[in-house]
């Protein structure tokens, strides 16, 4: 006797002529057969990553995908994470993933394995872990960029968070970021654009010793500060 005990091919008290259960006790076509009910006769045998059949010989092919398999956004029927096997019948468990691959592992040792990319590197068209532009080694860590223009003697990122050091007239702020002190900017905090002192006729900083030119009735003493004429 017929039926079932649910919606899914799992549920089948038995199956069609032209298929047969598997393993999983789920009712699969038998090969060289296909089609939703198994009964649509095909002169090749599908692919073992198919489902109900096939209109060819590969993954792209199938009409569904097995189970522990998924159908890729090209269309391809692909083993799930951890699952290998003709079938993507076996279960594997990588302790040891690429390391470009993120915290949530891997379904192999390859780049091309990753379930995520570490910080720094993304999946390119192929769908394999590669490190973003100027990073480099295995784990996309290390930074051959320029630096950010507050950074002094090198930095580990592109950002004023990565120096090693500040420039003169920067500083770290809590979240260990250099930015310009007070009254500095433009490239590098170079630039003052603070007030000056009374007796400067331009200046690169806030007091008398930081004149460009004293103004009139001041000259510049032997330690370059300006003072009043007498």
């Amino acid at each position: 006797m017929g039926g079932c005990t649910g919606p899914t091919s799992s549920d089948c008290v038995r199956c069609v002529e032209g298929a047969h259960l598997d393993k999983f006790g789920a009712c699969v076509c038998d090969s060289y057969y296909g089609g939703i009910a198994c009964n649509m006769p095909v002169d090749h045998r599908c692919d073992e990553r198919c489902y109900g059949g096939c209109d060819g010989l590969t993954n792209y092919d199938c009409v569904a995908c097995v189970n522990n398999a998924y159908r890729s956004v090209y269309g391809a029927c692909l083993c799930k994470p951890h699952y290998t096997g003709l079938g993507c019948e076996d279960y594997v468990d990588y302790a040891e993933c690429h390391p470009i691959c993120g915290d949530a592992g891997c379904s192999g040792p390859g780049a091309d394995d990753c379930i995520e990319c570490v910080e720094n590197s993304h999946k390119n068209y192929h769908g394999c872990c590669e490190c973003d532009n100027f990073w480099y080694g295995d784990d996309c860590s290390q930074w051959f960029g320029a630096c950010d223009d507050k950074c002094n003697n090198g930095c580990t990122g592109p950002t004023a968070s990565d120096c090693t050091c500040c420039v003169d007239n920067a500083s770290e702020d809590p979240s260990g970021a250099c930015v310009c002190n007070d009254g500095f900017g433009g490239e590098g905090c170079a630039l003052w654009l603070g007030a000056c002192d009374p007796i400067c006729y331009g200046c690169h900083g806030s007091d008398a010793t930081n004149c460009d030119y004293c103004v009139e009735h001041a000259t510049k003493d032997e330690y370059g500060n300006c003072h009043c004429d007498w």
